[in-house]
């Protein structure tokens, strides 16, 4: 009887952005990749055939002990080789062994004598300096001619469209480094900031749960696993390559004779896509890759059994210091697509829809101690009005793709009307205050804003009887989206202000 054998490279995200040190993050990418799409199937014994792997993961069927011990122990050198930990699950049922863990390699320095790796602090080195593993990873970020394959076909595809061969991703935005730093400060607009972009497929259960319902044959499940698992990860690299492809027009239209891109890929794979990018085109490039998710998802109707024939994808952005450690970045930007994901979830049950829609949730921050998403908004954005005895929230997120409609038309509706900075940066303490304070202020900002009376007026015997259009009330909660435009418009503010030094001129100081 045939076994299935999957494996699992436990935390990717923190073997990647555990080091703090773009080009480290960079290799680390590079050799998660290279093992999923070339070392995982490079010596696979008779009797066992590939079924996917990607993101980390991947799926074997084995015909027989011999051949599944052959392959779990080339797999798990494989792994120690690299500094990975590798775990499998193993079961006659691909359910239980995708989901199960049996078995668990961790590695371990071969000596624990020395003093700790100067790069990353990670494991001892007997006579100081970088640990060798640590130096391949970062050797291998560094180098511009070793892209692995899925990040070699990007930037192949983007030279191709837009018919430049010299275009690169960046590799370091520290202008102080050296001309790769430069370059990359000068590609995210020569600011100290850079977006966190962590993107993942909704309602994959769905699909498992529904085909296993369906009383398939041993066969059947095989098959259907072996074309949907890698049509999955094609539909992933088509929406995020149409989401650079986006960025990457948008950039050079603004910068025509621009090299080096505002984008870095590091994780794009199965149903997942993390990447940095420029604050400028954060936006752009998660509201393209939702598009084309879906849109590429319905080529292939017949495999997403689970949600009526199409898939959506749901993220989290983190506008940062490129200075905040990469891994709390990361840590960060995982929570607010799990809070997207969550809210595309009961959107589905509320709308009784098939598919959950694809959400998105944001955070700007400026300071490199964190909280939690949750206490951040619980602390800045909620309020109880004891004069109307209601809870006033003033953010919306996370919001779904047809939410975020009003988002943009409200940021129209500053630009239009030229709302000034005093103004924009007055309404959030203002709009916390009791309701006559704020009625006080609405009456203020009239004669010389009067939309934003209009939008913001609330019911007041005698003078107007209901909410302005940006305010949302429903029982005893009053919210609106307002605070969460201007907060989108501020982040593209800051991105007009250039922060960093020339490289070269420091060189000449």
């Amino acid at each position: 009887m045939s076994v299935y054998l999957c494996y699992d490279l436990k935390g990717i995200q923190q073997y990647i952005f555990q080091i703090p040190k773009l080009t480290c993050c960079i290799g680390g990418s590079r050799q998660i990749d290279d093992f999923d799409r070339n070392v995982a199937t490079r010596e696979i014994p008779d009797g066992c055939s590939h079924i996917y792997s990607g993101g980390g993961k991947g799926a074997f069927c084995c015909e027989a002990e011999k051949s599944l011990t052959e392959l779990k122990q080339y797999l798990v050198k494989q792994a120690l080789d690299k500094g990975l930990t590798i775990r499998f699950g193993i079961d006659a049922d691909y359910g239980v062994a995708a989901r199960e863990i049996k078995e668990t390699y961790c590695f371990q320095p071969d000596s624990l004598e020395g003093q700790p790796c100067r790069l990353s602090g990670l494991f001892p080195v007997k006579n100081g300096g970088i640990h060798p593993l640590i130096q391949a990873r970062e050797e291998l970020g560094r180098s511009h001619g070793n892209a692995n394959n899925t990040e070699g076909k990007f930037l192949k595809a983007l030279q191709e469209k837009f018919s430049r061969t010299n275009l690169s991703f960046f590799y370091n935005v520290n202008a102080n480094d050296d001309r790769d730093g430069e370059l990359g400060a000068a590609a995210l607009g020569n600011r100290n900031r850079w977006a966190v972009v962590c993107m993942d497929g909704n309602d994959m259960g769905m699909q498992f749960l529904k085909f296993k319902e369906g009383n398939h044959s041993n066969e059947e499940w095989q098959q259907w696993l072996r074309e949907m698992s890698p049509r999955l990860d094609e539909c992933t690299c088509q929406a995020a390559l149409a989401g650079m492809t986006a960025v990457t027009g948008k950039y050079l239209e603004e910068n025509p004779s621009g090299k080096i891109l505002p984008l870095r890929p590091l994780i794009v794979g199965g149903d997942d896509v993390t990447v940095l990018v420029s604050c400028n085109y954060a936006m752009l490039f998660v509201k393209t890759v939702m598009q084309s998710f879906n849109a590429e998802s319905k080529k292939y109707a017949s495999l997403w059994v689970g949600t009526k024939g199409e898939m959506t994808i749901s993220a989290g952005i983190l506008y940062a210091p490129v200075t905040l450690p990469l891994h709390s970045a990361l840590s960060y930007t995982e929570s607010l697509l799990a809070s997207a994901k969550t809210h595309g979830r009961e959107l589905k049950k509320q709308q009784n829809s098939q598919v959950s829609p694809a959400c998105l949730d944001w955070e700007s921050v400026t300071e490199s101690m964190l909280d939690s998403p949750a206490a951040r908004r619980q602390r800045e954005f909620l309020v109880s009005d004891g004069e109307t005895g209601k809870t006033i929230q003033l953010s919306s997120r996370p919001y779904s793709q047809v939410e975020l409609e009003e988002i943009e038309e409200i940021q129209k509706t500053f630009c239009k009307h030229k709302i000034p900075n005093t103004i924009r940066y007055q309404l959030h303490p203002e709009l916390k205050k009791s309701k006559p304070e704020r009625m006080a202020y609405y009456a203020k900002v009239k004669k010389n804003h009067p939309v934003l009376t209009e939008n913001l007026m609330e019911p007041l015997e005698g003078i107007c009887d209901r909410y302005g259009k940006w305010w949302h009330v429903e029982n005893e909660t009053q919210r609106t989206c307002v605070i969460d435009a201007l907060l989108l418009i501020q982040e593209e503010n800051r991105m007009t202000k250039e922060t960093v030094s020339n490289w070269e001129e420091s060189c000449d100081d």
